[in-house]
């Protein structure tokens, strides 16, 4: 289960405020986006780690990663905006519409480690994991890892390093079936503001609508680190990226 942790980031852009009738207005505008967040992952895992064709290593694993995610897009907001005067050169807005986000890079950096010492031999017979013991010895794993992946892309490289028998550093490829996150989604804003003689300050909130995850890759065997293949297939995963701004403004009225 994914358990995200807010970084923050910002936003910067340009708008147009058109008068369409009395006090009511249109603002569209462009702006670029960068925000941040983390997933960690803490947590034992019972783990089978196939050998020969003969035999698997089972047991308890302890596994501690983190993810770190940077995205970068295009905002086009396109709002219709009700003023309250408040004086000649002052009055609120009430904002709410449509926000258009296109992706411009999406990275996540993955760091951790997995690691065990009591890992125990089982029978693995016509291609079936058994509870029957191999051998009465014990074994250890240690694997580590690290990597960008383009989140936009149907291609990952990543780097591990690994102990079980022998030591190795291997760098290693995936050709996907989809890119994990789609570029282009849509979504609603809606916030108010104050503005005085042209300055304003604002907060507002932007709900991701558009599921910005591929069906494709997150319903099939996915990325999957260190070749282990997952017990469970996730099926109807959904990501949806909202986020809350404070906004300061200039507005060339006079």
């Amino acid at each position: 289960n994914a358990s995200y942790s807010v970084s923050g980031g910002f936003n910067i852009g340009a708008f147009a405020d058109i008068r369409l009738y009395k006090n009511f207005y249109l603002k569209a505008g462009l702006e670029y986006t960068h925000y941040s967040y983390k997933n960690e992952f803490n947590k034992d895992v019972e783990r089978r780690i196939l050998q020969t064709n003969q035999y698997y290593l089972g047991g308890v694993t302890q596994n501690n990663y983190e993810e770190e995610y940077t995205i970068n897009q295009l905002d086009i907001p396109i709002l219709a905006s009700y003023r309250i005067a408040t004086s000649k050169i002052s009055h609120i807005q009430l904002n709410l519409g449509p926000v258009i986000y296109y992706g411009l890079s999406a990275k996540m950096k993955l760091s951790g480690n997995t690691d065990t010492e009591t890992l125990k031999a089982y029978k693995y017979l016509n291609q079936q994991f058994t509870n029957q013991p191999y051998n009465n010895s014990t074994y250890s794993s240690h694997y580590a890892g690290h990597g960008d992946f383009d989140l936009y892309s149907k291609h990952v490289d990543y780097y591990e390093t690994y102990t079980m028998g022998n030591n190795g550093n291997v760098t290693k490829s995936q050709d996907l079936e989809d890119a994990p996150l789609k570029r282009l989604n849509f979504g609603l804003r809606i916030g108010a503001a104050y503005e005085y003689a042209g300055i304003s300050f604002g907060i507002e909130y932007n709900l991701m609508l558009t599921n910005m995850a591929n069906k494709k890759f997150w319903d099939s065997d996915r990325w999957t680190i260190f070749d282990q293949t997952p017990n469970l297939v996730m099926s109807g995963y959904k990501q949806r990226n909202s986020y809350l701004g404070f906004k300061l403004a200039y507005t060339f009225r006079y």
